[in-house]
């Protein structure tokens, strides 16, 4: 009888640390791609290797994904007679000047993406 009994309390133990284990690694997978969607600072490339400058670079690609997918402010730093001329749209137009007091203004969970070019 003691047999029987066992077995019907390891079932469910057994059912129940699958499922836990299975929860645990979604949410591993879940966080990981948060990241990959959502790059940070240390994941991007500084503009030169060989320059003091640490500006961080992403590529073309990853802003263009992270652009339609709404991930990121775009922020065009030429001044506003170049921004008229032509510009990202849904960018947002901040001089270079302005940029400093600007970005208290901007969410600091999201990516911001600037360019000048």
């Amino acid at each position: 009888m003691s047999k029987t009994k066992n077995r019907n309390i390891i079932l469910p133990i057994i059912l129940v640390s699958a499922g836990l284990i299975l929860v645990l690694l979604a949410l591993i997978t879940f966080f990981n791609l948060d990241r990959n969607l959502h790059p940070q600072i240390g994941d991007v490339q500084t503009l030169n290797k060989d320059s003091n400058e640490d500006v961080p670079r992403i590529n073309v690609e990853d802003a263009k994904f992270a652009i339609d997918t709404g991930t990121a402010v775009i922020i065009d730093v030429r001044g506003e007679p170049f921004y008229s001329n032509g510009h990202i749209p849904g960018s947002l137009s901040i001089s270079e000047q302005d940029l400093p007091n600007s970005i208290k203004n901007l969410n600091p969970s999201d990516m911001i993406i600037t360019y000048c070019t």
